[in-house]
């Protein structure tokens, strides 16, 4: 008898080539592992030519079982029908990364009937699919979806058994990230927000307090959040209040009395936020490299923002994964990592002059030099050290002085690694030190290099 197909065609792509084409092969889909692992056998095994359509059904709960919670069962049915768009959305990224065209399916009822009534609609020639091992007691009374197709589809069938370690062994590297969310990197802990209208003193205070370098600004009064307020922020509005030559005691009562929201006003940084089932991989390849944005706000489906992913937290993130990385143990040298000319800054020059150098060069941190040997770090987040000094005086005092009582939690000393170390230590470096580089010192200890977090982030998609 014929068997009626209940689909919802999603979304059809462009074709990528204009040949005829050859076969027609369908994947079928779940969220489990040994669906993944079968549509990367079907990838490997495809032509250029060959058309692909992925397929995922969900089972509905039929409301003739409980008539009283009707409208519980048509709640859990509508989470049913949002799990399995997810899923083929998941799979439509993963087609675009292979460059792949693909139609997607979703369709409803009993799993083994309709993809085989899919299969029969398509005129497919192969149908791919996963299939968990099971004994033989399971499969004589639960039966399995796998068999049934087995028997019944239109076409040949294609059985990918689940293999852990194979699967294990495909998620390496840049594949660790493609099947990584980006809720799963973040740290935990509720985000730090400060209000549009507070004070840019108390953006300063809180920034220090959590030991963060930058976070959201939130009006409160419209439910919106303008953008990212940092500590480079706050240390270019003093700079530009001290080339005003304003007195001293005229800056604090600015920076007292001056709001978040107006200090965004001028400045043009995207905010970018992100729902928490992106991918890792999309993550850092699409917004951290090729935006060179640094922290990314995640989002639930709701609207709700629910941390902030940065590099530095990524970076800890993947060290904590760091055997799913086949480069662990190769050196800097190895990689040729790091080895770049280094804008760098005398022990001479004022500390306004350091943060002018690190605006004009877009970048967050600087070596200070005695003539060719390197003696200190400055960063944008040294204007925290600010606060118990005059802001004046602080802004034109010599880096040399400003060594000289930079608290030890700054690090007065530079860090640094040599080519002989490995892609694990390095990352040791960066988790235990809380630094954002790591200058790359010769064995007679001249500056040859320096590693940010955008070149340990551009090495892992790499």
């Amino acid at each position: 008898r014929e068997i009626q197909l209940n689909s919802i065609f999603l979304k059809r792509f462009k074709p990528i080539t204009t040949k005829e084409l050859n076969m027609k092969i369908m994947v079928a889909v779940d969220t489990s592992n040994c669906s993944k692992q079968a549509f990367e056998t079907a990838i490997q095994m495809m032509k250029p030519e060959d058309e692909l359509t992925i397929l995922t059904v969900w089972k509905p709960i039929p409301y003739f079982l409980s008539p009283r919670n009707a409208g519980m069962l048509s709640s859990v049915n509508k989470q049913l029908i949002k799990e399995a768009r997810k899923t083929l959305h998941r799979y439509q990224e993963e087609c675009k990364r292979h460059n792949k065209d693909v139609l997607l399916v979703m369709s409803h009822g009993d799993p083994g009937r309709q993809i085989c009534a899919a299969v029969e609609l398509r005129g497919t020639d192969l149908l791919v699919m996963g299939r968990v091992g099971q004994n033989a007691f399971e499969q004589f009374f639960l039966g399995s979806v796998s068999q049934y197709c087995v028997r019944n589809a239109h076409c040949s069938v294609l059985v990918v058994k689940y293999d852990p370690k194979k699967f294990e062994e495909f998620l390496r590297g840049p594949a660790f990230l493609e099947n990584t969310l980006l809720c799963e990197a973040l740290s935990g802990k509720p985000p730090i927000i400060v209000d549009s209208d507070d004070s840019i003193n108390r953006a300063l205070e809180l920034l220090i307090e959590n030991h963060i370098t930058s976070m959201p600004v939130h009006d409160s009064k419209n439910d919106l959040y303008l953008g990212m307020i940092e500590v480079a922020d706050v240390a270019h509005f003093a700079l530009e209040l001290d080339s005003a030559d304003l007195p001293d005691c005229v800056i604090q009562k600015q920076l007292a009395e001056t709001k978040c929201a107006q200090l965004l006003l001028g400045e043009k940084k995207p905010f970018i936020k992100l729902l928490c089932d992106v991918t890792l991989l999309s993550a850092v390849e699409e917004i951290m490299l090729k935006k060179r944005i640094k922290r990314i706000v995640v989002e639930c489906d709701k609207g709700e923002l629910i941390g902030i992913v940065s590099q530095s937290q990524l970076v800890k993130f993947v060290l904590s994964k760091i055997e799913k990385f086949d480069f662990s143990h190769k050196t800097i040298d190895e990689l040729k990592l790091g080895y770049k000319e280094v804008i760098s800054i005398s022990q001479d020059k004022m500390i306004k002059e350091a943060f002018r150098l690190l605006r004009e060069n877009n970048i967050t941190g600087v070596p200070i030099m005695d003539q060719d040997k390197i003696v200190g770090n400055f960063s944008q987040s040294d204007f925290k050290s600010s606060v118990n000094l005059s802001l004046r005086g602080y802004l034109n005092m010599t880096l040399k002085e400003f060594l000289k009582v930079k608290p030890d939690k700054y690090h007065p000393s530079p860090l640094y690694v040599t080519p002989e170390t490995n892609i694990f230590e390095l990352l040791q470096e960066f988790k235990n030190n809380c630094v954002h580089r790591l200058y790359v010192l010769d064995c007679d200890k001249k500056l040859i290099g320096v590693i940010s977090f955008y070149d340990v982030l551009r090495l892992l998609v790499v």
